[in-house]
């Protein structure tokens, strides 16, 4: 530390001696607003010094020192060496301790009384000399004259006109005693040369240390908010308000204008954890409350206003960026609100751990955007305490259900800030009596679902990314075993569908029928959402549902062509059979769909291919699809597809031979025949259909054959028939 001689030297010049810390002899210090010619260390002892304003100013000080009995006195403007920069940042670092270890500390006003009163000085309103004000045990005033100004209400006077309260000013209370925000307010009407010094003259004040980098300008005063972070607490750092609303520090003190009857508490109930910074910004515990679109809230910080009762609490308004409760924003920085937790529901307002946005720099580029938020009055995002009331149905258990199903994202994510509801809970059962419009589709099975799954069935993407973000289970699965990615390929919701994928969903999942989500979009025709799956990885011929049916399968059956054509593009096998040994042409058959033949023929699929008993699927359908149980059609569609009508299997056996052996098939017979099937064809052992009619007992069959076979033969068959079953 370098202090001057209060006494010249022999030869009258001024001298300068340094000091190690544990050898400083008592000392004055100077407090002062500097002037245009002040005297600097290596201009101390020049030959035009002592005509300079600020010699006359040093040799002033010595003098009363002196006459105090003190040899050493401390001044800023010559006892420092600005040009090295170490030492500058040591000096300023140390300065509230040099002016709380002095024994005395003159306050020089320059201009008092010639231009103003005491309390107008300029010396009232620099940032430097509120420490200077504050850290000595003793302040002596002097006017411009170098006449002491005594007055036995200067601390009062001084308190009424700087705000700092009379026990700080005569060393009743400690600092820290008050909250950041009172001590702040101290110096939001303070001001320095350089923007930087507004931040480093506050570093004793709040007991930190930073190295200083001029030039920075407004971050200065970012990191001292950090640094005190560090050692504090004190949500009350928060509490500030300007129109400035780039992070959650403060932009400056002048933010804390307002702030002096701001006090600091603790819940008494779930004590908070300590405060921390990351590179996303500060990370707190404090109670949240939802109240608006987009993820506005409020946090209540652990601070109040000075005589308010124990439940309220300075709030400030925040927006959760990803509607995730993770990253939020301060918005609306001009306002902070009082809130009761009295006039809030428990459950509306729990302890939250969130993490919200620091401003990195202090000074950020203007940009001539609107404001990324209204003003309070003007169409203003926050919900009233009865809309609020309207969508948390406190009595409505199934409310995230029913918001979750129609999409409504504020509704979803301001439901989420309650802490008495689960993000899983199930909806009702038979939750949708009348049915739910989705797309196309009337549904009603919605009974069991979780919100995600109502999201995800139908279609809301938003409400889908908001609740995977919120932690909601991804292969939940609802009462018929169908899970969200089911739900999704199901109504055709692609976008639904490649964002579950992405999150990991199980691309061959099964409901309880063991249908995959690639047979529901293939039965419901969604194209786009087939080729979604199959570009996934979902198995092309995988086979499910009580008759084992393909994806294909399932989109010849009910006529979806575009899904048909995908996925025969997509290598499905088109030979596949189900477990009445149907192909999907087959199927496409059955209803007559013939877009759907075309293509699946288009597609390489012969509507005469035979399988390994050398028999085609008329054969097949012949035997096995009796036309009283309606499923005549399937012989008809085959036959209007063009398969042949006398096509022989391995054994010689036509598809009327087939019908024929099968018991009250006469419907399907009669059908056969009158599409020209030949009742006279024989199987290689010899037997023609009325044969194995007769063999079997089937005598309405056998009459059938018998008679079609008279009108070609034209013989007595009628009189033989007749007899034959006498």
């Amino acid at each position: 530390m370098r202090l001057l001689r209060t006494a010249p030297g022999d030869d009258g010049k001024l001298e300068i001696s340094q000091f190690s810390d544990h050898g400083i002899p008592p000392y004055a210090i100077l407090s002062h607003t500097w002037g245009d010619d002040e005297l600097t260390l290596d201009k101390l002892n020049e030959s035009d010094a002592k005509g300079k304003a600020g010699y006359v100013k040093i040799e002033r000080c010595c003098d009363i020192a002196r006459a105090d009995g003190l040899n050493y006195v401390w001044i800023d403007t010559c006892c420092i060496d600005k040009t090295s920069s170490a030492e500058l940042s040591e000096a300023i670092n140390s300065m509230y301790r040099w002016y709380e270890e002095a024994e005395v500390c003159y306050v020089y006003l320059a201009d008092v009384p010639s231009k103003r009163t005491f309390e107008e000085s300029r010396w009232f309103s620099r940032g430097w000399t509120l420490q200077e004000l504050i850290s000595p045990s003793v302040l002596v005033f002097y006017d411009e004259t170098w006449m002491e100004i005594k007055d036995d209400d200067v601390h009062k006077r001084i308190a009424d006109c700087t705000g700092i309260p009379l026990s700080v000013l005569q060393r009743e209370r400690d600092l820290d005693d008050f909250s950041i925000a009172q001590r702040m307010s101290w110096a939001a009407k303070r001001e320095t040369t350089r923007v930087e010094d507004r931040a480093y003259s506050l570093m004793g004040l709040f007991g930190v240390n930073m190295p200083l980098i001029y030039g920075e300008r407004e971050t200065a005063f970012i990191r001292l908010q950090e640094e005190i972070m560090r050692i504090s607490d004190d949500h009350s750092m928060f509490a500030w308000e300007s129109e400035d609303n780039d992070g959650f520090l403060a932009p400056s003190p002048s933010a804390f204008l307002h702030c002096q009857d701001t006090v600091s508490c603790t819940p008494l109930k779930n004590r908070a954890s300590p405060l921390s910074m990351s590179g996303r910004g500060v990370h707190l515990e404090v109670r949240f409350i939802g109240i608006g679109l987009r993820g506005l809230g409020m946090a209540l910080l652990h601070c109040r206003k000075t005589g308010e009762e124990d439940d309220k609490y300075i709030a400030v308004f925040v927006r959760d960026q990803d509607m995730t409760m993770e990253q939020f924003r301060r918005v609306r920085s001009e306002e902070i609100s009082s809130v009761s937790l009295k006039d809030w529901k428990p459950s509306q307002c729990p302890m939250r751990k969130i993490c919200i946005q620091a401003r990195r720099t202090g000074h950020m580029r203007k940009i001539n955007t609107a404001r990324s938020h209204p003003l309070k009055g003007s169409n203003s995002e926050e919900y009233t305490r009865q809309e609020i009331s309207q969508i948390m149905q406190f009595e409505n258990e199934y409310a995230l259900c029913d918001a979750a199903l129609l999409g409504r994202n504020d509704e979803v994510w301001l439901l989420l800030t309650r802490s008495d509801i689960g993000i899983d809970v199930l909806s009702r059962a038979k939750s949708f009596p009348k049915g739910v419009r989705m797309g196309k589709d009337l549904v009603r099975d919605l009974s069991a679902q979780t919100p995600f799954s109502l999201a995800a069935a139908s279609g809301n993407t938003a409400t889908v990314r908001l609740l995977l973000q919120r932690g909601a289970e991804l292969n939940s699965r609802d009462d018929f075993g169908r899970t969200p990615l089911l739900l999704a390929a199901q109504f055709g919701h692609t976008t639904v569908t490649q964002i579950l994928l992405n999150m990991g969903a199980s691309i061959e999942s099964k409901d309880k029928k063991n249908v995959t989500a690639l047979m529901y979009a293939a039965m419901n025709g969604h194209g786009d959402t087939i080729n979604e799956l199959l570009d996934a990885g979902a198995t092309v011929n995988s086979r499910g549902g009580h008759l084992e049916m393909t994806a294909l399968m399932y989109a010849a059956a009910d006529g979806h062509t575009n899904a048909v054509e995908v996925l025969l593009h997509k290598g499905a096998a088109i030979y596949v059979v189900d477990a009445l040994n149907r192909t999907a042409i087959t199927h496409a058959a059955i209803n007559g769909n013939k877009d759907t033949i075309t293509a699946l023929k288009l597609g390489g699929c012969d509507i005469n291919w035979r399988n390994q008993e050398g028999r085609t699927q008329l054969s097949v359908a012949a035997e096995n699809f009796p036309a009283k149980k309606n499923t005549g059609t399937v012989v008809k569609g085959l036959i209007s597809a063009g398969a042949e009508i006398d096509a022989r299997d391995n054994d010689g056996q036509t598809p009327l031979w087939w019908a024929s052996g099968k018991l009250d098939n006469s419907d399907t017979v009669q059908i056969l025949l009158e599409n020209g099937a030949s009742p006279s064809a024989k199987s290689y052992s010899g037997q023609k259909p009325a044969d194995i009619a007769r063999l079997r007992g089937h005598r309405l069959d056998y009459e059938l054959l018998r008679r079609a076979e008279k009108n070609k033969l034209n013989g007595p068959q009628a009189t033989r028939t007749r007899r034959f079953f006498k």
